[in-house]
């Protein structure tokens, strides 16, 4: 495993990205990416790659989000969100999870910056967080299902 590139390269893009995280939450997806890049069924290297870069660039808040999106999907099917009901339900976790995304303005932010990187989609052009939280499904290819497999604790 320690010779294995797909480890290296991991362990090398993770160091470098560690070194400009000072959250815990990043930390521990990115030593997740590491202990899961030599596991059966991961990524290819390059994708490995790319998604090492993502937790690098979103910030703890993005990666929430992308959580609770996929937390409802798995319990309900990828378009739990294009109901109105479904939607005030995701907005009522995230009061009781993360105030601060609702609060702060952030949300549009976020839900484009995951939208932008493929790892949700959206149905409308609407920016605005709120109405865009209707329109919110996980990628169709399952992309970002594989980053957030990618980035989680490892099965034992």
């Amino acid at each position: 495993v320690l010779s294995d590139p797909r480890f290296l390269n991991a362990v090398f893009s993770a160091i470098e990205a560690a070194a400009r995280v000072g959250r815990g939450e990043k930390r521990a997806a990115l030593r997740n990416a590491v202990l899961n890049s030599v596991r059966p069924g991961s990524p290819a290297a390059d994708l490995q790659q790319v998604f090492i870069r993502y937790v690098d660039e979103l910030q703890p808040s993005h990666l929430r989000l992308l959580k609770l999106i996929a937390e409802g999907v798995a319990q309900q099917g990828p378009n739990v969100y294009a109901s109105t009901e479904n939607t005030r339900r995701l907005h009522q976790v995230l009061q009781e999870r993360d105030p601060e995304l609702l609060s702060s303005g952030l949300l549009g932010l976020c839900c484009e910056d995951l939208a932008s990187r493929g790892l949700i989609r959206r149905s409308s052009g609407n920016r605005d967080g709120w109405a865009q939280l209707t329109m919110l499904q996980m990628s169709a290819d399952g992309f970002g299902q594989m980053f957030l497999k990618f980035i989680s604790e490892p099965a034992q």
